[in-house]
């Protein structure tokens, strides 16, 4: 079994802090992991109850009205241009650090107070969305991640990445607050 040995964390100045740089002891091989900064306690503004929900693994699960095309050699894809968003699911987990697997998020952490306000304005790339708490004081972990799905499906549609709908950015790399408008952004990478 090959091993591999940590060299350093690394800070960058961007959005993004590489936490660990792993080099195999057979050569090249690194391993990177990122931390956007959205997850980090200083872009929650007031809300140290999003902590959690920045901390969640999440994907968006994007169908098209037509199959995606290879880009190159890449394992990436990009939609056809003209191509429409079909259905669109957001899943999340936890990954367990210590034993490298993700889980499923318990009933508990489900109903947890994800955000503590009766009200948010969520971004992801165009015009915000306003939501409303359902029980009109917190929003639940569930609740908000009905709310980023719904932003993604109002929105995902809009995109434009390499001709097509943006199907390439699509981990959930948390929430980070915008100033400017009182917004919240929805984080993703690649």
């Amino acid at each position: 079994m090959e091993r591999c040995h940590l060299i350093t964390d690394l800070k960058f100045e961007s959005n993004f802090l590489f936490s660990r740089l792993f080099i195999s002891t057979t050569g090249l091989l690194i391993v990177l992991f990122l931390n956007s900064c959205a997850r980090s306690p200083e872009s929650q503004v007031g809300h140290p109850e999003l902590e959690f929900f920045n901390s969640l693994s999440g994907v968006l699960k994007i169908e098209l009205t037509e199959p995606p095309v290879k880009i190159g050699d890449l394992e990436n894809e990009r939609a056809k241009p003209g191509a429409k968003v079909k259905t669109l699911r957001f899943k999340v987990s936890i990954y367990q650090e210590k034993i490298e697997k993700f889980r499923d998020l318990t009933e508990e952490e489900y109903n947890s107070i994800a955000y503590n306000d009766s009200m948010i304005v969520l971004r992801s790339g165009h015009k915000p969305i306003e939501y409303k708490a359902s029980n009109g004081k917190f929003f639940t972990v569930r609740d908000l991640i009905n709310a980023v799905e719904m932003t993604e499906r109002k929105s995902r549609g809009k995109s434009s990445w390499m001709g097509g709908v943006n199907i390439h950015h699509v981990f959930f790399e948390g929430l980070s607050f915008d100033e400017r408008d009182g917004s919240w952004w929805i984080n993703w990478g690649s």
